[in-house]
């Protein structure tokens, strides 16, 4: 059994020299200038410190921004423009409220008077025209009588009589004439509302397009808002990635010395376990007598042994809050590499909106002249 511990511990020492292999590497090399064959490098259990932020793979790069950007407040003529935008939808609201009441009470007014017009058509212009067809069927029934007149006297009579019709079918013509140009004028004011409605449609339609216009304008300034917040956050952030790297690296460093500490003492410890091994065999086969000294040769072991032992418990011990502070530092980091890619990818698609040209270009007095006219 001893034996068998004996080899164990030879592994594991030979296992931790492995380990400190690379890490030892220079010091070796400035101590035996000489060039000898290197030997395959063996990984130790040292992590590779992460990427950082500008090995990220990207499709687009965030151009550098002053850091005084930072405590910078917003330009001038951003707040201008934003003026100028709270003003113009003040006044399109105005001017679409203001035409749809316009806009009813024209229709309103249309309704009232295609009623009207329907009402005189059936009421009046319709009994006229029945009276008219049949003044101008009797006047039609005389004529074919007087043609058929016999003497002069009766001929006399048929033509009194077709004055008389003639003189009704004119008053007849007459009261149509006046219903007609009653018709004519509503219909007449029916037409000019309804060119008032397509106007206001017309102005309905270009307002709302401003309206369009501003609203984009306006989502255009609040993504170039957002695109500086989220350029001021980027460089706080890459600040803080650059001190969490030095932190990593001086954390690789230490515990890259604790490893090697550990590996001293773990040597240290199974040379004292190979000579308690030997001691051991001398106490079987030594004399009586001489047996006491090798006894108090062995306790001298044991008593180093323990030593060595409670010097490993405490590099063992450092070796893992060191690497337990660096998995947190890790985990930090990483959290930070997501969060820049997260900023990258929203810049990207706030770069894709504000190529459109309704977000992009500012306001011009031009583009609201119809809201003064």
């Amino acid at each position: 059994m001893k034996k068998d511990l004996t080899e164990l511990r030879e592994t594991e020492v030979q296992r931790e020299k492995e380990k400190i292999a690379a890490f030892g590497l220079k010091k070796k090399r400035a101590e035996k200038p000489k060039v000898v064959p290197k030997e395959p490098e063996k990984k130790t259990e040292v992590e590779e410190v992460p990427k950082k932020i500008e090995e990220v793979p990207k499709e687009k790069e965030v151009e550098k921004i002053p850091k005084k950007m930072v405590e910078e407040k917003k330009p001038k003529f951003i707040g201008d423009e934003e003026e100028i935008l709270k003003e113009a939808k003040g006044k399109i609201e105005g001017k679409l409220t203001e035409l749809l009441e316009k806009e009813r009470g024209l229709v309103v007014k249309k309704d009232e008077l295609t009623e009207k017009t329907n009402l005189i058509k059936i009421s009046e212009l319709e009994p006229v025209l029945d009276r008219e067809k049949k003044t101008e069927e009797e006047v039609l029934s005389i004529e074919e009588a007087e043609k058929e007149a016999r003497t002069f006297e009766e001929k006399r009579e048929i033509e009194k009589r077709r004055w008389k019709g003639e003189d009704e079918r004119r008053n007849i013509e007459t009261e149509k004439w006046e219903v007609s140009e009653k018709i004519k004028i509503s219909e007449e004011e029916i037409k000019r509302i309804e060119e008032e409605l397509k106007k206001i449609t017309e102005d309905k339609r270009e307002i709302e397009r401003i309206k369009e216009r501003l609203e984009k304008r306006e989502e255009g300034i609040k993504l170039e808002r957002r695109r500086k917040d989220l350029e001021r956050n980027l460089i706080l952030i890459k600040d803080e990635a650059g001190a969490l790297e030095l932190k990593l690296a001086e954390i690789k460093k230490v515990k890259a010395e604790a490893s090697q500490n550990l590996v001293r003492i773990t040597i240290e410890e199974h040379d004292l376990e190979r000579r308690l091994g030997e001691i051991e065999k001398k106490e079987a086969t030594v004399p009586e007598e001489e047996r006491k000294s090798v006894e108090k040769e062995r306790w001298e072991l044991e008593d180093k042994r323990r030593k060595i032992e409670m010097e490993r418990w405490e590099a063992e011990g450092k070796k893992a809050e060191i690497e337990a502070n660096e998995k947190e530092l890790s985990l930090k980091y990483e959290q930070i590499l997501r969060k820049v890619e997260e900023i990258r990818k929203e810049l990207d698609e706030i770069d894709s909106l504000l190529e459109e040209e309704e977000r992009k270009r500012p306001i011009t007095p031009a583009e609201l002249t119809i809201l003064e006219e």
